[in-house]
């Protein structure tokens, strides 16, 4: 199967989310399925693990920092990069996309958008409290059902 996985957190910067963005795919590959990234920023050459994973990981383009659940996180957003995403799935032509964050203003909610295929999500963090989610919780509680 060819699953397109969506992490709305930079490569650029490790993370928790990024690591077991890489460990979904290293283990949907030995299940023989085919695992294809996109992200933001790029992955580091240098670290044999992300190294792995050139052939299957896109660039969503650069990251800005944006102050977010408590902490920093460095996300894509805009036009160009929903262009960017749509190009990504329609070429990828997946059987189903993983999406991390889905929700998180980002690549990952982009993709929910646009994405033909169907759509599992993993939901890293808990925003019961956060006024973006209450502002925008209508509109995103429509996207995930």
């Amino acid at each position: 199967m060819r699953v397109g996985v969506v992490c709305p957190y930079s490569f650029d910067t490790p993370g928790g989310v990024q690591n077991h963005v890489l460990g979904l795919a290293a283990h949907l590959r030995t299940q023989g399925h085919d695992p294809f990234i996109l992200a933001p920023g790029d992955l580091d050459d240098a670290d044999p693990w992300q190294a792995q994973f050139r052939s299957s990981f896109t660039s969503a383009g650069s990251a800005i920092a944006v102050p977010y659940n408590g902490s920093v996180a460095r996300v894509n957003f805009g036009p160009l990069s929903a262009a960017r995403v749509r190009r990504w799935l329609r070429q990828g032509d997946f059987d189903l996309v993983h999406i991390h964050e889905p929700i998180t203003p980002s690549i990952a909610v982009l993709a929910l958008w646009a994405s033909e295929a169907p759509v599992v999500a993993t939901f890293h963090t808990a925003t019961p409290r956060s006024r973006t989610m209450q502002l925008a919780g209508g509109t995103m509680r429509a996207s995930i059902e």
